[in-house]
């Protein structure tokens, strides 16, 4: 099968990324270098594409009891605005760094996203074609049909504040904690991790229907202009300490 390109493949080739073939997926794994990427997230802010993400919805009048029943291996988050990590990890997957992590986002009452890593060896949920209406809910795969960003570093809330008229500051949760809100005027889904979830340092993930995913990340390079935001690779999050490696 050939390998599928994001749908920032072209902003990655003008920035000139070093590009790389990681799970299937053509993706950038430095621009100018990864310890200097690794630095200014660290000291302000950058912006990562993770649209190779698994991505699937639950939707449904009985939400809970669907996940109950089908995903056993999944923390069901059961109020709105929850988070909650999953994980299915062997010894060997963690020496090698080949695992997958699912979150648990739920959304509404009605309405929970599901985000994994897209690692081959193992999979605590198969989201290929996936697609099962029962139990009150519908399970549905949006990896294909959502972009995904990382925008991390100390100034990530500041610079998204500036495109977002929603509270991001997580000062109800204590936690990791997901909205929907429009950013830049687009409807996305933020998701913010603190502290040891994202290597020590604030970090939001936000995903927004593909087809806007350029109007997206370049309105969040122009918010963060005044910050020093720098675009970064997937070999940073490996020095940043994998994505969310905790809950």
């Amino acid at each position: 099968m050939p390998s599928r390109r994001t749908a920032l493949h072209r902003r990655h080739a003008e920035l000139g990324a070093k590009l790389a073939d990681l799970d299937g997926w053509i993706l950038p794994r430095f621009y100018r270098g990864a310890e200097d990427e690794f630095k200014n997230v660290l000291r302000s802010v950058g912006i990562c594409d993770i649209s190779h993400y698994g991505k699937v919805d639950v939707k449904g009048t009985e939400v809970d009891k669907f996940m109950e029943k089908n995903l056993s291996s999944v923390v069901i988050p059961r109020k709105a605005g929850e988070v909650k990590l999953s994980s299915q990890v062997s010894e060997r997957d963690v020496r090698s760094k080949r695992f997958s992590l699912i979150y648990a986002c739920r959304l509404t009452k009605e309405h929970a996203l599901l985000l994994t890593q897209p690692f081959k060896s193992t999979s605590a949920l198969d989201v290929e074609g996936m697609l099962k209406l029962e139990d009150g809910a519908n399970l549905t795969n949006v990896s294909s049909i959502l972009a995904g960003f990382t925008v991390g570093g100390p100034s990530s809330e500041a610079v998204l504040r500036k495109l977002v008229q929603v509270d991001l500051s997580g000062r109800e949760t204590g936690g990791p904690f997901c909205l929907e809100a429009g950013l830049a005027k687009v409807h996305s889904t933020i998701v913010r991790f603190d502290g040891k979830s994202s290597g020590g340092t604030t970090a939001f993930d936000v995903y927004c229907g593909r087809d806007y995913a350029e109007y997206v990340w370049d309105a969040i390079i122009e918010a963060g202009h005044e910050y020093g935001i720098a675009p970064f690779g997937l070999d940073s999050p490996d020095r940043l300490g994998g994505s969310r490696s905790s809950g």
